[in-house]
Order: C-alpha cells, then structure tokens, then sequence
C-alpha cells in the first residue's frame, strides 16, 4: 500500500506563480492541488471551500483538524459531500468509527518526523506527519524496522509548514511511490 501524501492547507500565498500559474483563477486552485496531492489536512472552518471538490470523480482525501471534541459535528452534518472524503481526524475527536491521530505537541521537542498509528486506525493506516526541514533520510529512519522487527507502514503522510515546500511535498510522493512497489 502506498502512502496518500498531501500537505496542511492549499491556500499559501508562497505557491502563487510557483505552483500555482499566474492565471490560475483563486476559485480552481484546490481542484489544481488535488490532481498532484490526493491528500489535504484541513482546519474545520475550510470545509466549506471544498464541497464542489468532493464531487469529482476522483474525490478528496481529507484528515480533518479538530482540536475541540466539545464542538465535533456528526459527519453526515459537514457540507453537502465533504463528510464522505474524511478519512480520519487530527487533534480531539469523540470516539467513532475514524481513525484518530493527535496533534503533535511542544512535547515532542525537536522531533522533525513522527508516525502515529492512529487510535482504532486499521493496520497500514498509520500517519507519517513531517515538518518543514525534514527529509527522506528523516522519514526513512522512522519508517524502518524498530528492535523487534516490526514496520510501520503509513496511509497517509502530511507535510506540516507554512507554506510547505513543493520539493518536500514531491520527495514525500516518491518514497510514497517506492513503499508501494
């Protein structure tokens, strides 16, 4: 299985003219970052911004960013299709039937890449979450074998950086590649 990779939000203002062409409508860019990166993680309050895109043949798969369980909506309440493209939740959920990672905290330090397998997230399901600075070195330690021979293979890896880098986000999709050969 390979990893779905994606990054945190399609809005950096950075991509403009980079990622982005120059001419590229503010309204097509979301449908132009999901036909490179098949993953978005994003904050509750930009779902609406992606109920069209949840039409598309080849849908969206979200990991949504919620840090308020208090507040947590039932999926079939979230915008006209969106809750049918969240695969898992990031942050404070409720118990349910997604896989839930949490938000990675000032506790874990320095730490440039973590893997987490996700509470009730099936096997394979786990998410690689890298900062801005890290690299395939980075990711390759972490998703070796630990002392007792066991492997963690993630179904998602998220770039977490404002803005994320275009050349991490396509280093991500080759190891993506190369896991799922």
């Amino acid at each position: 299985m390979s990893m779905l990779v994606g990054a945190r939000g399609w809005r950096h203002a950075q991509w403009n003219d980079g990622f982005y062409p120059g001419d590229l409508p503010a309204a097509w860019r979301l449908d132009y970052y999901l036909n490179e990166f098949p993953l978005l993680l994003v904050e509750h309050a930009e779902l609406g911004e992606i109920g069209e895109a949840a039409t598309r043949e080849q849908p969206p798969v979200l990991l949504l960013a919620w840090r308020d369980p208090r507040s947590w909506p039932a999926l079939e309440d979230l915008p006209s299709g969106v809750g049918g493209c969240v695969r898992a939740l990031v942050g404070s959920a409720p118990p349910g039937p997604l896989p839930v990672y949490p938000w990675p905290s000032a506790r874990e330090g320095g730490r440039s890449v973590l893997v987490y397998p996700g509470a009730g997230s099936p096997p394979g399901a786990a998410l690689l979450w890298c900062r801005e600075g890290s690299g395939a070195r980075d990711w390759r330690a972490s998703l070796e074998p630990d002392a007792g021979g066991c492997r963690v293979t993630p179904g998602y890896a998220v770039l977490d950086a404002n803005p994320p880098s275009l050349a991490t986000l396509r280093e991500l999709q080759l190891l993506s590649q190369l896991l799922g050969e």
